[in-house]
């Protein structure tokens, strides 16, 4: 038993679950504009993976608690994890064609401006990070930009509407989803981190992600579909519910596996009823 809850801790929190959940994002998207494809999804997991335990190493100072033991007792495998993701997202990125590289670029760029820090006035470092209120929506913006732009980009479809909404779509969905994040991290962020829940408060920040989610339904109305909708519904209440019920003292898996599984769960709905 024990055994299996360090592979299934490992799998959480060595970013293997949240890469899965932007894969299937990405592979939702396709699912949507009718397209099939393995290698863009396969290069935002692996990606994700790269990014996001790059992150982690850079900013090992801000880690806390859990995070902070998990990472020191597995540090050699995430290493090895990470190196391997990276030698396989090198090979991926040499096939995607150059436009879809340069679409990319964007986003890598607010990757690494987002934990690097920039000298300010010589004495001062700041990231982007730092920021106030931005993180939220640079997570939303690069999430929604990777799994749904990159898409019509690599598929070479046009970007009309239904792009443009589905757009919209994932990037209020990704702002609700982070919010219990920041909703746990609010004892340990730091004081120039200043987050929508320290800025506004936890009950502020939770009517801030009902509007989000009612946004995010009222868009499926551009064209409709009662089986999308229906779907769509059921996630965004289920987003809600763990919006209201995310606090200060929430169980680790809380976000880190319960939210971060709500992309896997709406792609696999909406493969089983859309395909």
């Amino acid at each position: 038993m024990k055994v299996v809850k360090s592979i299934v801790n490992f799998y959480i929190f060595s970013n293997l679950h949240v890469s899965l959940a932007v894969f299937c994002l990405t592979k939702l998207t396709l699912l949507k504009l009718g397209q099939q494809d393995d290698l863009l999804p396969a290069m935002v997991f692996m990606a994700t993976v790269v990014s996001y335990n790059f992150i982690r190493f850079v900013r090992i100072d801000d880690v806390h608690g859990f995070m902070l033991t998990f990472i020191q007792k597995n540090k050699g495998l995430l290493m090895v994890l990470t190196g391997g993701c990276t030698l396989i997202l090198g090979y991926l990125l040499l096939q995607l064609p150059r436009l879809t590289l340069m679409w990319l670029i964007p986003f890598a760029i607010c990757t690494l401006f987002y934990v690097y820090p920039t000298k300010q006035h010589k004495i001062s470092q700041f990231s982007l990070r730092s920021i106030g209120c931005l993180k939220i929506f640079l997570i939303a913006f690069s999430w929604a930009g990777v799994t749904v732009l990159l898409v019509p980009v690599h598929e070479g479809l046009a970007f009309d509407l239904h792009v443009w909404t589905l757009f919209l779509q994932r990037f209020l969905f990704i702002l609700v989803i982070t919010l219990p994040f920041d909703i746990r991290d609010l004892a340990i962020d730091h004081n120039h981190i200043k987050t929508l829940p320290e800025v506004f408060g936890i009950e502020k920040t939770r009517k801030f992600g009902l509007v989000c989610l009612m946004l995010f339904l009222a868009l499926d109305f551009i064209s409709p579909d009662a089986m999308t909708f229906r779907i769509d519904f059921f996630i965004a209440v289920l987003s809600l519910l763990f919006l209201v019920r995310a606090s200060t003292e929430q169980d680790k898996y809380y976000s880190a596996f319960w939210i971060d599984g709500l992309p896997i769960l709406w792609y696999l709905m909406a493969l089983y009823w859309l395909s």
